[in-house]
């Protein structure tokens, strides 16, 4: 009888690309769904106009002055159930499903949030079905996801290590600084950036070292 081999045995990749699509900014408008909470929440505070749109994140765009407030508004129960699509955004899903991409939900939840976790699985239920509940990644570091592509509003993702995605930014008004190649200004435009995208991450696993590979970004803790 052939004795076992401890050999480290390769497992094969899926042959389909897997894109990575974030949530907030991306699929759900969170940033109008947090200043409509606010302005009813506070309407004699500051208003929308008075945010600072370079900002990553409508909780911190009203500086420090309002910061507790603001994560309150966002951490209410429930929050994150009810936020508005981005125009396109679900059609444009299915779509890169029904081109043989495998797509999977990627999404960082609000740590200070006690429900934006089941939140986020049932916005994905009720706005496109339970299979996509059932493709939800939720992670605090999406570095450690193995895909093609990630498409996210985030100028800078960081991560343990490096990732193995090319980064697709969605484009916002604070994300302009961003160093990403690829960047998608409308999910109608989707098929050129997200096939550049793909074949730049093709590239790259077959010369790791090359200059348009993503570089490990540490993450302090």
């Amino acid at each position: 009888m052939p004795r076992p081999s401890h050999q480290r045995q390769e497992v094969p990749l899926p042959q389909a690309p897997i894109i990575l699509v974030d949530m907030d900014g991306v699929l759900c408008n969170t940033d109008e769904a947090f200043w409509d909470a606010w302005e009813a929440t506070y309407p004699a505070g500051p208003t929308r106009s008075d945010r600072d749109p370079a900002i990553f994140g409508s909780e911190r765009q009203l500086g420090a002055h309002w910061a507790a407030q603001a994560l309150e508004v966002i951490c209410s129960d429930g929050f994150f159930r009810s936020i508005p699509p981005v125009p396109g955004a679900l059609s444009a899903l299915g779509e890169m499903a029904a081109a043989g991409l495998q797509v999977w939900v990627c999404s960082t939840p609000q740590p200070a949030s006690r429900t934006c976790a089941s939140d986020k699985l049932a916005w994905l239920r009720a706005h496109l079905g339970d299979g996509w509940a059932e493709r939800a990644i939720l992670t605090a570091d999406k570095g450690l996801v193995i895909a093609d592509v990630l498409i996210d509003d985030k100028p800078f993702i960081t991560s343990v290590t490096a990732p193995r995605w090319q980064h697709v930014v969605f484009d916002a008004s604070y994300n302009q600084r961003s160093t990403s190649s690829f960047r998608l200004h409308e999910w109608t435009a989707w098929r050129p950036v997200v096939s550049a995208a793909l074949a730049a991450a093709r590239g790259c696993r077959a010369a790791p070292a090359a200059a348009s590979c993503p570089a490990p970004v540490t993450r302090h803790w």
